[in-house]
């Protein structure tokens, strides 16, 4: 919805379409790299493996009933 919203002039006070970057540096110590909010990020935060990680992000959207936009590589 939030994205829709961006071309409609009565919320252009409300919204903006300007992105929040912010530039990391990786290395061998990095542990996780996600772009997600922040909900993703808490519920995956304590597992290490990564396909376990997918799994439980993929298992947690369908418990939520979301349809939309799932994608977890």
């Amino acid at each position: 919805g939030v994205a829709r919203a961006f071309g409609d002039k009565s919320l252009k006070k409300h919204l903006t379409s300007e992105p929040d970057v912010s530039i990391e540096t990786t290395d061998d110590d990095t542990d996780l790299i996600i772009l997600a909010g922040d909900e993703a990020v808490d519920a995956i935060k304590g597992i290490k493996d990564a396909r376990s990680a997918t799994k439980h992000l993929t298992e947690e959207a369908v418990k939520r009933n979301k349809k939309d936009d799932i994608s977890i590589i």
